[in-house]
């Protein structure tokens, strides 16, 4: 049946097929019971591939090799679901631990932190940094921390802002702590400057119709509402020209009112002399000045 259907059609029939095979030949046939495990991992999606790992994994540790087992749980942390990485990467360093010893976990925690989502970070450091305490690598576990520092909120992530500070306290000295504080300022600044541009509500200039463009501003607008409208009617001065308009109008003035006085002065009248007649200007106009 499970060559006939496609997931997520054929999750129940993998799942019980496994089942009943390895319950019937448990170590009696451990290559073919390896190559269905194959071919069901390589088949099902993200979403449905932890579930076929995990019986893989806990197969070859019942009925094959640890060190195979190891290699399957690496395989499954970097090709489940993202959402279900933090998940595999603990069961795989339980499992490591309880075979190999702590020490097998270092390179496990180093792949788990640069696997797993951000906000997962903070605990895989927590733990790792832990590891480390234990055994006696003081240096190690500080550099974790102040790895993990920049993935916690003091807002958020006070736990892990508190561990930390506890840390100091026990093993480190008046430099080391003044460090941690200094981090821990500059991490909450730099999350209240993404708060406060997160928060900011002018207007975008991305265009959300058109990504990749600027918006146009409010006289760009204008201008290509303008031009989409049809040219404005030209005015007859426009159409004229501002001289031959008013040369036109005094032509078309002088044949409306052909009895109007010409005012136009010529030459000749300017050269002819005007005759002033004199009058005599009674005595009494100027009272007692005249003696």
């Amino acid at each position: 049946g499970t060559a006939h259907f496609e997931f997520p059609y054929s999750l129940d029939i993998w799942i019980t097929y496994l089942r009943k095979f390895t319950q019937r030949y448990r170590n009696k046939n451990i290559e073919r019971t390896r190559d269905l495990f194959e071919q069901v991992v390589e088949q099902s999606p993200g979403e449905h591939a932890k579930l076929f790992y995990l019986m893989y994994a806990n197969f070859e540790e019942k009925y094959g090799l640890s060190r195979r087992a190891m290699y399957v749980y690496d395989r499954a942390a970097k090709n489940v679901a993202p959402q279900d990485r933090y998940i595999m990467f603990n069961i795989y360093i339980a499992r490591a631990r309880e075979f190999f010893g702590v020490t097998k976990t270092r390179e496990i925690y180093d792949k788990a932190i640069d696997a797993v989502d951000s906000k997962y970070v903070p605990d895989m450091c927590l733990k790792y940094s832990n590891l480390e305490t234990v055994v006696g690598e003081i240096d190690r576990a500080r550099a974790i921390y102040i790895h993990g520092a920049q993935y916690s909120n003091p807002q958020d992530r006070e736990d892990f802002w508190k561990k930390w500070h506890d840390f100091e306290l026990r093993h480190g000295n008046e430099d080391t702590y003044s460090e941690m504080l200094r981090i821990r300022r500059s991490v909450q600044a730099q999350y209240n400057t993404q708060v406060n541009v997160s928060l900011d509500t002018s207007t975008p200039i991305i265009d959300d119709q058109h990504p990749g463009k600027r918006k146009m501003d409010e006289m760009q607008a204008l201008e290509q509402q303008v031009e989409g409208e049809p040219p404005a009617k030209k005015s007859r001065v426009e159409e004229a020209g501002p001289i031959e308009y008013v040369a036109k109008a005094q032509r078309q003035d002088a044949e409306a009112n052909p009895d109007e006085i010409d005012l136009d002065d010529d030459d000749d009248d300017i050269n002819q002399e005007v005759g002033v007649e004199q009058l005599a200007v009674p005595k009494e106009v100027f009272g007692g000045l005249v003696q």
